[in-house]
C-alpha cells in the first residue's frame, strides 16, 4: 500500500517527502489503500496546501512505477471487499 511504501521509503528523512510521510503517520486516519482518488479526496478534506497535493501526486506516481502498488482483485468473490482500510 502507498502508506506503507511512504513509511518505508521516506519516514524520518529531512525532505519534503519525509515531511509528507510524517504528516501521514501523525494524522492517525490516513487511508490505507491504493485508490489515488480516495487519497486525494482525503487530502482535500484536510485542506492540504497545493504544494502537499503536488507532492502527493508525484510520490504516488513514483509508487506506481515502483511496482509495489496492489494489483486489482481477480477473484470475483472478493470484489465487494473494500481495498481501503480506513
Amino acid at each position: 500500500m502507498y502508506f506503507d511504501w511512504m513509511m518505508k521509503m521516506y519516514l524520518g528523512k529531512d525532505t519534503p517527502r519525509g515531511d509528507l510521510a510524517g504528516d501521514m503517520k501523525r494524522s492517525g486516519d490516513f487511508p490505507r489503500c491504493d485508490d489515488r482518488q480516495r487519497l486525494l479526496r482525503y487530502l482535500y478534506s484536510k485542506n492540504a496546501c497545493d504544494e502537499a497535493i503536488g507532492l502527493f501526486k508525484r510520490s504516488f506516481r513514483d509508487y506506481e512505477k515502483s511496482g509495489q502498488k496492489m494489483k486489482p482483485l481477480q477473484d470475483e468473490s472478493l470484489m465487494t471487499t473494500s481495498r481501503c482500510l480506513k
